[in-house]
């Protein structure tokens, strides 16, 4: 890193003063930032377990769909908050993405398809507001839930396709809204929170 890199030139001007009041982020952004990339890449990760609302005064600065953001940010942590970090024999173990831990119910069968359904719509959303394309994906489509045996030969199965660069919808799609989030900076109303999303959201929530 080039010794007159500071994270205060990079950032854009309304978030210093944010930052400076906020001694945990101030710190965070001295210690982890690197030059080319003035946002500490797990932001995002050292803040779970509550902490996000420091990032409220900033992402304010974008009106409703930055505050939009910043909820569906804390609905997140909520969700995964008991998968956040596990005890181990050789000490404590912290989840590398969120995720929630599955359990075998009526009601947990039932939240999982909503979420599912929820994800379909933003899928298709962003393929025909922001892609121009048409929608990929079947919005009356029937939820299955694999567990078990089926539900790990499933896993196997979705790894060796994105393994082998298989052309099929769920590879396609997960690469699409990565590349798509890679490339927010060039879009003028989403340049600035791009900062956040590319490097630290997209990498650690797995897509489905």
């Amino acid at each position: 890193m080039a010794d007159d890199f500071n994270w205060r030139d990079e950032v854009p001007e309304e978030w210093a003063p944010l930052i400076e009041a906020d001694e945990w982020l101030r710190e965070s952004f001295d210690e982890f930032t690197a030059e080319y990339e003035p946002v500490p890449v797990f932001l995002i990760q050292d803040l779970r377990g509550g902490e996000l609302e420091r990032l409220r005064p900033i992402l304010a600065l974008y009106g409703e769909p930055g505050l939009q953001l910043l909820a569906n940010l804390q609905e997140i942590d909520e969700a995964s908050r008991e998968t956040a970090q596990i005890e181990t024999p050789s000490g404590t173990a912290y989840a590398g993405y969120f995720f929630v831990r599955y359990q075998n119910s009526p009601e947990s069968q039932q939240a999982a398809a909503a979420a599912a359904y929820a994800y379909i719509k933003q899928v298709n959303r962003i393929y025909e507001e922001e892609f121009g394309e048409p929608a990929p994906l079947d919005e009356d489509a029937r939820i299955e839930i694999s567990l078990g045996e089926a539900g790990r030969e499933l896993a196997k199965e979705m790894h060796q396709a994105w393994v082998h660069s298989r052309d099929i919808p769920e590879v396609q799609i997960k690469s699409d809204l990565s590349d798509w989030g890679g490339e927010l900076s060039m879009s003028e109303k989403c340049a600035e929170l791009s900062s956040f999303l590319r490097f630290r959201i997209f990498r650690q929530i797995r897509f489905p």
